[in-house]
């Protein structure tokens, strides 16, 4: 409990999850004004269309930023040699860990829920001012927004893991919006059979059908969630036994 405060506190006196807040509010703005106002109507009339804009745009994006901010959690404190006091205070390494997984996780599922439901809004606004029909179902939208919470929740951990493998902030953070936003598609389109079985692919398939691997998004929460318990634990065998410099 006493690591869980002491996460709770340095989220609460620091400004960095409110800047990565702010940040992916704007590049979700920015791409739904890309999408949905410069596109020609052809492309973002069909439910199907307006689906797959708002899991690249909202859930791959709050993604991408859950993961950022499960890996600064950790790396952070490296690059700041505040995780010294920190072990002095907690010597628990399993328990500073465990505290990290269980903040971020719900920093992760406010990301991702959040920028689903505000790409969803903003869509149809903007397609609203076109003359446009926003085709989704309370349904379609329920899913994403509750498929990207589940997802941020997953990748936050994730990005949390990594970080504390690789300790070095800068690359952690410049591999994962590598990885995501550029390799993963990639794989997609050249090796199908490997790209849609990728975490940024499974976390798709449980905020959309069809925008993945497994059209189950049970099926594609379990697969995903045993990659990220792999990362996690490798992570915590790795913090425990290494030695702080």
């Amino acid at each position: 409990m006493s690591a869980l405060t002491a996460e709770r506190l340095k989220l609460t006196s620091t400004r960095t999850t409110w800047w990565l807040a702010a940040a992916l509010a704007g590049i979700v703005t920015l791409a739904a004004v890309v999408h949905f106002l410069s596109f020609d109507a052809a492309f973002v009339d069909e439910a199907s269309e307006q689906q797959s804009i708002l899991t690249d745009i909202g859930v791959t994006m709050g993604l991408v930023f859950a993961a950022i901010s499960g890996s600064l959690a950790i790396t952070t404190e490296f690059r700041h040699g505040t995780i010294r006091p920190t072990l002095l205070k907690q010597p628990d390494r399993t328990a500073i860990v465990s505290a990290k997984l269980v903040t971020q996780a719900v920093i992760g599922a406010t990301l991702a829920a959040c920028a689903a439901a505000y790409a969803t809004g903003l869509a149809a606004l903007l397609l609203d001012a076109r003359g446009l029909r926003f085709a989704l179902d309370a349904g379609d939208v329920t899913r994403l927004v509750v498929g990207a919470s589940v997802g941020g929740v997953l990748f936050a951990a994730g990005g949390l893991a990594l970080g504390t493998v690789v300790r070095n902030q800068v690359p952690v953070v410049v591999g994962l919006l590598i990885w995501v936003l550029f390799i993963e598609n990639l794989l997609r389109a050249g090796a199908p059979d490997v790209g849609r079985f990728a975490p940024g692919s499974l976390a798709r398939a449980i905020a959309a059908p069809g925008a993945g691997a497994l059209t189950s998004p049970v099926a594609a929460a379990a697969t995903l969630a045993a990659v990220v318990v792999a990362l996690v634990l490798t992570a915590r065998t790795t913090f425990t036994h290494r030695d702080i410099i």
